[in-house]
Order: C-alpha cells, then structure tokens, then sequence
C-alpha cells in the first residue's frame, strides 16, 4: 500500500505529533501530582483507602504517559 502525501498534509501529521507528545507531558505531570496528592492524604488524614486510591492513579497515569519502545 502506497500513500502519497503533499506537503501540507506531511505538515499536519508532524504538528498531530507535537500534540500528542504534550499530551503524554501533561499525563505524565498530572499523574505525579496526584500521586504527591494521595501521599500527602494518605499520610497527613484518616482516609487511608482513599489517599491509597488516589496514588495508584497517579502512578498509573504517570505509567501510561511515558513513551513506550518497542522493539
């Protein structure tokens, strides 16, 4: 299968990759601070499960916004 691109639309799918890769900054920025979150509520409240729940999102979502290299 043969694509044929012209340069605006090659323009468009890199600036689509600039995007994304803010996307994966900001998940990986967001799920830190819920993480700091949870232990800090974990830590400083009597909400243990709740400040647990709140760090294994963060974690998770720091995870899913790293880039993933395949080989």
């Amino acid at each position: 299968m043969v694509f044929i691109f012209n340069n605006n639309e090659f323009n468009s799918i890199k600036s689509m990759e600039g995007h994304v890769m803010i996307g994966r900054l900001l998940m990986v920025l967001v799920g830190l601070v819920l993480g700091m979150l949870g232990v800090i509520t974990t830590v400083h409240s009597d909400h243990n499960v709740l400040g647990v729940l709140i760090t294994f999102s963060g974690v998770v979502s720091m995870l899913e916004g790293l880039p993933n290299h395949d080989v």
